[in-house]
């Protein structure tokens, strides 16, 4: 019990102290400010563009051995004892040197005993018959294995001879591609120079993070925001201005409710007099009037007509001018719309122009720039040989004219022949009769109508195989002319899709001058409306002064009956005006609220023709900066402008002084070529000369032979002889002595020892199948072993196998992941390299040196291409993210080879945690609010602590 209680306070004091590494992990980050991931930049994802060789590898492993035409394994041959060794492991040999001697004691003796028994023509004989035999295995012997030394020299030259050219032709086009030299630096900088002011310029067209072009898109936001400003001022209603204005309405409303109401009463005294006396006058009024409407003279009847001209005239003026005011004029209504229909058209079109938002436009640029695209990839590898055509038909012209040279060799090769038949023929028939060999004619006969025989189908399928490569050579040719034929079509597509992104270009502007036309055509004809309604009212106007005009004149005609009439309507008129004066002290409260409220009406419609001053002249003020913005921006484009015109000249001048530099290489390159020829002639004559030396030894070995007696006592001395000329070993190569079996006073068996050449090691290694496409002869490999350390060693793939590995049965090994050897040249030379140490390789299937690189984590993608987030600095130290669009080249699955930015530039890492904050102030920060934390769910994954 003791011990489990022990154990549970064990276990509550371990899930305390998770506890407490709980909160001291998440309660920082809880109660941190709340800056949130857009408000900050972690230091260590800020990254600087610089140069870096960038390699796409496939990795594997191999072992390091000496090259299989530099090794010899000496094998026992006798079966007796060593009598003496002459090397130790490790001595470097020539060829020729002594490796161990046999103890000839029993051999000498077996000799003298055979030679007793045998008479002095018959040792004499079987000695020659030893030595002919000796000299023609051991001259074959040499051949087979390639250490004949006239032939190896020859080879040797050739091999030296054929580095010599290449060097010469790698330094030649190192030369033309990136020499050391000062005459090529100087070029190379020009044209470097040459290049960014290219970028500069192209960048400065493209890019809007330069300060002019900053300026310039922060003075068009401005005047977007002056413009925003002052056109929902003029929509909206709820801003102070207008709430007071709406506000002094209502008041001003309820005022003059208010006044209406009071003289609508009739309850109090002063009113009630009031209703009575404007009873007296409206009877006194409609006395005048009946006057006016029952009397039927000439003057009242004028008179009657007048005033319904007067009142009908008031009427239309009047209605006139409330539809103005009211806004009922359809013409005048349908002429703004235009106006507003118009502007809508011709903003709309302009800003997707402006801002390349157009459907068709948008769509042109994308064709415009894949087409580009295809003519200059395919132009690239058009001018690289590189279209499958030329790759096909060049690789077809090489093998055919290698078949046709190789031919043509054995070709002469076999004339000569002929020839020595022929002169071997000649001379034995020259002979006396008595002394001619008729078995030898009849032999070189027979060899000379055979050898014509082979020449003869040699020379048809030399015949043949020119013209295969004539045909080839045609065939490369239309290969050629094919591919000219389609870099003219993708130059068509590209030029078809300018002419017709400028077509769209031009016909959307010339749609936006349509629109643009419409909008003051619009404007036009509401002016022209407009003048119109005003001249109406106008009218209305004066047929109602002409009405009253002639309503005066007609009341003149009749004041003399209208006389009493109109003494009882103005008693009546003044009886109300006394009634209405009693009422003036009750009215005047009315009165005066009435007016105060139409001043502050006034003062609050004051104040809002203010604010939209204000928010006209802001207009107006941000109009000027983005004018002022944008002749920066003119001023910017024209230096650049000037530097790259000033980096051309400089290129120009500089490529100028390359040409002697470049002619010296290029007489190197001849050199070296004419110096290759020639061992290559040498090589061949040296292979004739050891195939006749080789004949000669057989020969001799065949004439030895006849002339020796074949008994078996005979062949017996003579094979004695022959392992007396064997018991001196010797090493067939010049190399290092790597392994010695042999040991002293015991007899060998099998392998003695084992000479390399340590200076010429390669890599023996595998290549997967699905890897196999990736890997060919001639690829660059890099070479890493553990006893170098991280020193990196260049080496070339030599070979790699027909046919994956196989076990000793003749059966693939892995038939789901076969794998096939490869053999790899180490160039470098070094004393660190061993042989027999295990080696990591990468074969470089891809490279590109000193190209500006990145983090493949700064890379993000969207429905436009790549882009990275670079970062610029504002006036308040903090940091401006950007998008920045970037073209991906090689990738070493950390690092990517693009285009797109410059040398310097800051790019962010991890981008995908910055992509919503492009824009916006962010601060450098050195704690990563990204990286990620214990959480509670993974600390009580991990059970109790310190259990176990």
């Amino acid at each position: 019990m003791a011990k489990t209680k022990k154990k549970l306070k064990k276990s509550i004091i371990i899930a305390a102290v998770a506890v407490v590494l709980v909160a001291l992990l998440i309660l920082p980050r809880l109660f941190a400010p709340k800056t949130g991931k857009g408000n900050v930049v972690y230091s260590g994802d800020v990254f600087t563009v610089v140069p870096k060789n960038v390699e796409k590898t496939i990795s594997a492993t191999g072992l390091i051995e000496s090259h299989e035409d530099t090794t010899a394994k000496i094998y026992s041959k006798l079966t007796y004892k060593i009598d003496e060794i002459n090397v130790s492991l490790g001595d470097v040999i020539n060829e020729g040197d002594v490796l161990c001697v046999y103890d000839t004691e029993t051999l000498d003796r077996m000799i003298k005993e055979k030679e007793f028994s045998m008479t002095t023509s018959e040792t004499s004989a079987a000695l020659n018959l030893a030595t002919a035999k000796l000299n023609y295995e051991s001259y074959l012997s040499g051949m087979n294995k390639g250490t004949n030394s006239t032939l190896q020299n020859a080879k040797s030259a050739y091999e030296n001879a054929l580095d010599n050219y290449n060097n010469a032709k790698e330094d030649y086009d190192d030369y033309l591609a990136k020499s050391n030299s000062n005459d090529i630096s100087a070029l190379n900088t020009a044209k470097r120079n040459l290049d960014l002011a290219q970028k500069n310029y192209d960048d400065y067209l493209a890019k809007n993070d330069s300060a002019q072009i900053t300026a310039l898109n922060t003075a068009k936001r401005n005047l977007d925001q002056a413009q925003k400003n002052y056109d929902e001022y003029i929509a909206k209603s709820d801003s102070e201005q207008i709430t007071a204005l709406n506000s002094a309405k209502r008041n001003l409303d309820q005022a003059q409710k208010n006044y209406n109401d009071y003289i609508e009463k009739s309850d109090n005294e002063q009113i009630t007099a009031l209703n009575s006396a404007k009873r007296n006058l409206d009877q006194a009024q409609k006395n005048y009037d009946d006057y006016l409407a029952k009397n039927d003279s000439e003057q009242i009847t004028a008179l009657n007509s007048a005033k319904r001209n007067l009142e009908n005239a008031t009427e239309d003026y009047n209605d006139y001018k409330a539809d103005i005011e009211n806004g009922n004029i359809v013409e005048l209504n349908t002429a703004q719309r235009a106006i507003d229909d118009a502007q809508k058209k011709y903003d709309d079109l302009k800003y997707e122009i402006d801002n390349g938002t157009n459907l068709k436009l948008s769509s042109a640029k994308r064709s415009l720039d894949t087409a580009l695209e295809n003519y200059e990839d395919y132009k690239e590898m058009m001018d690289d040989d590189e279209t499958a055509e030329l790759v096909n038909a060049a690789a077809a012209v090489e093998s055919t004219y290698a078949a046709y040279k190789q031919s043509s060799k054995e070709l002469k090769a076999l004339e000569a022949e002929l020839e020595d038949l022929e002169a071997d023929l000649a001379a034995e028939e020259s002979k006396p009769e008595e002394e001619q060999d008729t078995v030898q004619i009849t032999k070189l006969k027979s060899q000379i109508t055979k050898k014509k025989n082979e020449i003869t189908a040699k020379r048809k399928l030399t015949d043949t195989l020119q013209e295969q490569y004539y045909a080839a050579d045609d065939a490369y040719d239309a290969a050629y002319d094919t591919a000219d034929m389609n870099l003219k079509t993708y130059e068509t597509a590209y030029k078809n899709a300018q002419e017709n992104y400028d077509s769209i270009l031009e016909s959307l502007n010339d749609t936006l001058d349509g629109y643009e036309k419409a909008l003051a055509d619009a404007k036009d004809s509401y002016t022209a409306t407009k003048e119109k309604v005003d001249a109406q009212l106008e009218a209305y106007e004066t047929a109602m002064i002409n009405a009253q005009d002639a309503y005066d004149d007609a009341l003149e005609a009749v004041d003399d009956q209208l006389e009493a009439y109109t003494n009882a309507l103005e008693n009546a008129q003044d009886a109300y005006d006394d009634a209405l004066e009693a009422v003036d002290d009750q009215l005047e409260a009315y009165t005066n609220a009435l007016e105060n409220a139409q001043d502050a009406y006034d003062d609050a419609l004051e104040a809002v023709d203010d604010q939209l001053e204000a928010y006209t002249n802001a207009l107006e003020n941000a109009q000027d900066a983005y004018d002022d913005a944008l002749d920066a921006v003119d001023d910017q484009l024209e230096a650049y402008e000037k530097a790259l015109k000033d980096a051309q000249d400089a290129y120009d001048d500089a490529k100028d002084g390359s040409d002697d530099q470049l002619e010296a290489y290029e007489t190197a390159l001849s050199a070296a070529k004419r110096a290759l020829d020639d061992a290559k002639n040498a090589l061949a004559n040296a292979e004739t000369s050891t195939d006749d030396q080789l004949e000669n030894y057989r020969i001799a070995y065949e004439n030895a032979k006849n002339n020796a007696d074949t008994s078996l006592a005979d062949y017996q001395l003579a094979n004695l002889y022959e392992d007396l000329a064997k018991t001196t070993v010797t090493s067939p190569i010049k190399g290092t002595v790597t392994a010695i079996y042999a040991v002293e006073d015991e007899v060998p068996n099998g392998v003695m020892f084992v000479v390399e050449d340590t200076e010429n090691l390669v890599v023996t290694s595998t290549v997967k199948a699905y890897d196999l496409g990736k890997v060919a002869v001639g690829m660059s490999v890099n070479i890493k072993t553990d006893a170098s350390g991280d020193e990196v060693f260049k080496g070339v793939v030599e070979s790699i196998a027909p046919a994956a590995t196989k076990d000793s049965s003749g059966s693939v090994l892995s038939t789901n992941d076969a794998e096939f050897e490869t053999v790899i040249r180490i160039t470098d030379k070094s004393d660190k390299l061993r042989i027999g140490v295990s080696a990591k390789i990468e074969y470089v299937v891809e490279s590109a040196e000193g190209a500006l690189s990145i983090p493949s984590s700064a890379i993000v993608t969207d429905a436009e291409g790549d882009f990275v987030l670079t970062a610029t600095d504002d006036k308040d130290g903090k940091i401006i993210l950007s998008r920045t669009y970037v073209e991906c080249g090689t990738s070493d699955g950390i690092y990517v080879a693009v285009t797109g930015v410059s040398e310097g530039d800051r790019v962010i890492d991890n981008a995908e945690n910055y992509v919503n904050f492009i824009d916006k102030p962010l601060a450098l920060s050195d704690v990563d609010i990204n990286a990620s934390a214990f959480n509670m769910s993974d600390m009580m994954a991990m059970g109790p602590m310190g259990r176990g």
